[in-house]
């Protein structure tokens, strides 16, 4: 919910429970008014290319409402995943319509992606 700029007055948590229960109250969902929600909403069904072999890792973007240390994007100019570094791991903050955003930076081809299990270190590749 909060990449793509929605927010359940309840929390996230408590969105989850409802959703699951299928009791959201739509009085509680709180859209940002700057159109950014909408835009990541329509790509929202594009987000598999995420998890596909074609990615690449840009560097430090600083843009006028958002900053990030990283981003994982696709190669097309699809979608991107803004992550903050915060020591050893990326905390993903936002997601991206590239459609909107000129220019973006292109990086470099991602080679493999992995998961590190912050509890017992187990290393799962990921792509």
């Amino acid at each position: 919910m909060h990449l793509c700029g929605v927010t359940y007055i309840d929390g996230p948590r408590k969105f989850f429970n409802d959703a699951l229960d299928q009791k959201i109250q739509i009085k509680k969902i709180l859209i940002k008014k700057d159109g950014s929600t909408f835009q990541k909403l329509q790509i929202m069904n594009q987000f598999q290319e995420m998890l596909g072999p074609h990615l690449r890792l840009t560097g430090r973007s600083n843009f006028t409402y958002l900053k990030f240390d990283h981003s994982i994007r696709t190669n097309k100019s699809i979608l991107a995943l803004a992550l903050l570094n915060n020591q050893n791991y990326m905390i993903p903050i936002s997601l991206l319509n590239l459609k909107f955003i000129h220019p973006f930076p292109n990086g470099e081809k991602i080679i493999k992606i992995e998961s590190r299990d912050l509890k017992t270190g187990k290393i799962t590749i990921l792509n």
